[in-house]
């Protein structure tokens, strides 16, 4: 066994940047290749009559022709109209069509010579999504800023027909099973769905999830699936019936496009700011793997000559290409699930390989659900110290073990409030440890962690498994309650696992609220002011309350004007100076009447005027 008391680096940040979706199956998604092409890339086609893949290079206004054979950019950009965006392969003619953003045309390229022929197309505003109709020969052009659908005879290359659809439409997909065009539309939150028989939408708009950005078909399973821009995950629309099937699919951040492989019978979802490509089975609509890729994914296409994706990134100027070949995607018992780690199922065969993959102050768990799995939530006492242990099988050998608490929803755990991250050495020795919290949430002093390799289940006769234990003190509640288990292997593959119910971290806080001192008011100089509670905007200074904006500047927020039982005299106002001169005049004139008039506040009501009177008579001399 090893132990290892290790120094935290300890890093305090506005939000944790930790990648928040599950595990990369490596044998199965190897980068094979990253191609440069010209600036901010979008869309991606597949050429299936010449094997070669279109590119739309939005910030220089061309596309980059790549051979799927070598992997490599030919011949010299094909400049086309203002921003292009869309692109799609009309497989009859052989012709590439690509919508111009900024131009509201469209630009059609003959594949054989690379030419554009004939002039730009004219369109709506802002043609952004295109799809083929094989059925009858037409492209149809999602318009996002007039609200509708353009439709292109490929026989004349003109405008035959003009469809209303949902605000902003985005993209677009052809069904060539029932032959309908389903239209994402952006700011609706729905689908359109368009008879291409007679170009009318049929039915009402499916309601999928927030900003829909993309669209695929599963011609296997007789699907629509929607990736949904802010919410992030995938919808799954059932094209018998038009409805939405199942609950959605959670992705990585911000997903923009999608893509089905028709040969394995996978949607490959490109995540535009986890900078990574997910990847669902469409037997289970489950993720079954995470594939990093470059900065920000914008368009994804797929090779079926090869059993390979097409990943356009749009900040790096490059195209990623992933083998999704079945010969390496099969694997076989011997090979003893050689592919991303896990806590618990195994990739390949869906069976428990790992037992007890969790414990916490030696209560073990088992991981039933590689995404996010069944947890009774779990109590953790503020200042006590916990101990936390994940049991992970890593064929390739342990990089890092993650601990990600405070987590709002299931694949937010880039949103952690605390993240705990153990590294290993090629050797399998811990090197280092950081923490990476936004407040002073947990005490590094407390900290320690140990490592040691472990039977993956109590029948097996080796020590397969890599053992993590770290002991936290916490100092302080935390706003949510989820948690996760991380591991990355030496080779990048990744696997996350949610803890559903997680903890309950609660309790009186040991941290007292923060302080700073800030110039105050006119005239008041500097004040010092006191953090309300965890988290919160708004600091105080006695009566005074400010509020601090993101970038660190405070402003006195204005106290509303309170009237206590206002008489309607000036002088009875609490919020008037005057009231308290008021009342001060007055205990001084009682005292003077006292000294005066003796016994004038102890007579009775009817004698005070006697009293008065008989003192004027007879006034004292003094």
């Amino acid at each position: 066994m090893k132990h290892h008391k290790l120094g935290f680096l300890v890093i305090f940040v506005s939000s944790l940047v930790i990648l928040s979706t599950p595990a990369i199956h490596a044998a199965e998604y190897d980068i094979l290749a990253t191609i440069t092409v010209g600036s901010g890339p979008s869309g991606i086609a597949f050429d299936s009559a010449n094997n070669r893949m279109y590119v739309t290079n939005s910030g220089t206004n061309n596309v980059s022709v790549i051979s799927t054979a070598t992997n490599a950019v030919v011949g010299d950009p094909i400049t086309v109209g203002t921003n292009p965006h869309g692109i799609a392969f009309d497989s009859a003619n052989n012709r590439m069509y690509v919508t111009n953003y900024l131009g509201n045309t469209v630009s059609v390229i003959r594949t054989s010579d690379n030419t554009v022929i004939g002039d730009p197309i004219g369109v709506g505003i802002f043609p952004r999504g295109i799809a083929f109709d094989s059925a009858n020969n037409r492209m149809y052009v999602a318009n996002g800023g007039s609200n509708n659908v353009s439709v292109i005879s490929t026989a004349t290359n003109t405008v035959t027909d003009t469809i209303t659809v949902g605000t902003n439409p985005r993209a677009i997909a052809f069904d060539s099973v029932n032959n309908r065009m389903y239209v994402v539309n952006y700011h609706s939150g729905t689908v359109s769905v368009i008879s291409t028989a007679t170009n009318t939408v049929i039915g009402d708009p499916i309601t999928v999830g927030t900003t829909p950005h993309g669209i695929a078909f599963d011609s296997a399973n007789k699907r629509m699936y929607v990736v949904n821009l802010v919410t992030n995950n995938v919808s799954v629309i059932s094209t018998a019936t038009n409805t939405v099937v199942g609950d959605p699919i959670g992705v990585g951040n911000y997903p923009r496009a999608i893509a089905f492989d028709s040969v394995n019978n996978r949607m490959y979802v490109a995540n535009h700011n986890s900078n990574n490509v997910s990847v669902i089975s469409t037997a289970t609509n489950t993720v079954i793997a995470t594939i990093t890729v470059g900065t920000n994914p914008h368009g994804i296409a797929f090779d079926s000559a090869n059993n390979r994706m097409y990943v356009t990134n749009y900040s790096s100027n490059t195209v990623s290409v992933i083998d999704t070949s079945p010969a390496t995607a099969s694997g076989s018992s011997n090979k003893e699930h050689l592919t991303r780690p896990t806590f618990g199922i195994s990739h390949e065969t869906n069976l428990p390989l790992v037992t007890q993959g969790f414990s916490f102050n030696e209560k073990s768990f088992d991981i039933t659900d590689n995404w996010h799995t069944d947890f009774e939530q779990q109590t953790i006492e503020i200042g006590q110290n916990n101990t936390f242990s994940a049991k992970a099988y890593a064929p390739k050998g342990l990089k890092t073990q993650e601990f990600l608490f405070g987590i709002k929803n299931v694949g937010d755990s880039h949103n952690a409030e605390l993240g705990v991250e153990i590294q290993y050495s090629h050797t399998g020795n811990i090197t280092g440890a950081v923490l990476v919290q936004k407040t002073n949430v947990t005490d590094p002093d407390s900290f320690f962690g140990i490592s040691y390799p472990s039977k993956c289940m109590p029948s097996d006769s080796n020590e397969k498994c890599i053992t993590t234990l770290v002991s936290l003190r916490f100092l302080e509640p935390l706003q949510y309650d989820i948690m996760a288990i991380k591991a990355i292997d030496q080779k990048g593959r990744t696997q996350i696992t949610y803890l559903n119910e997680g903890f309950d971290i609660s309790g009186d806080s040991l941290n007292t609220m923060p302080t700073q001192t800030i110039v105050g008011p006119a005239k008041m100089g500097l004040v010092t002011v006191t953090q309300n509670e965890k988290y919160s905007k708004y600091w105080t200074a006695g009566d005074m309350v400010f509020e601090r904006n993101d970038f660190g500047t405070f402003t006195l927020v204005p106290q509303p004007y309170i009237r206590h039982q206002d008489s309607g005299e000036p002088t009875t106002r609490v919020h008037s100076g005057f009231a308290a001169l008021v009342s001060e005049q007055k205990i001084l004139a009682q005292q003077k009447m006292q000294e005066i008039y003796p016994g004038y506040f102890d007579a009775p009501h009817k004698e005070i005027n006697n009293i008065i009177l008989g003192n004027l008579l007879d006034p004292k001399t003094d």
